[in-house]
C-alpha cells in the first residue's frame, strides 16, 4: 500500500533531519548533548538529498551478485 509518493517521502526526511539536527537547541539541552542529534540529522538531510526520486528499472542479474545487469554497456542514469 503506497501512502506517500517518493518525492513527498524525501521531503519529510529532509524536514525531519533538519528538526533532528536543530532539536538540542530548540528544546534547550544542547549544553548536555548535541553531537548525536546533529550528526544523525545531517546524515538524514544528506540521504534525502542524494536519493533518486524514481527507482531504477533495469533487469536484475540472477545468480551474478547483487547488482543490476546492464548487458555489458553503461547504465542510463538520466532522470
Amino acid at each position: 500500500m503506497k501512502v506517500f509518493s517518493m518525492p513527498m517521502h524525501l521531503m519529510l526526511d529532509l524536514f525531519s533531519g533538519i528538526f533532528l539536527a536543530a532539536s538540542p537547541w530548540i528544546f534547550g539541552f544542547a549544553d548536555r548533548v548535541y553531537l548525536p542529534h546533529l550528526i544523525l540529522g545531517i546524515f538524514e538531510i544528506g540521504a534525502s538529498l542524494m536519493t533518486d526520486k524514481v527507482p531504477y528499472k533495469g533487469t536484475s542479474s540472477m545468480g551474478h551478485g547483487m547488482g543490476h545487469s546492464t548487458g555489458g554497456r553503461m547504465a542510463d542514469t538520466r532522470i
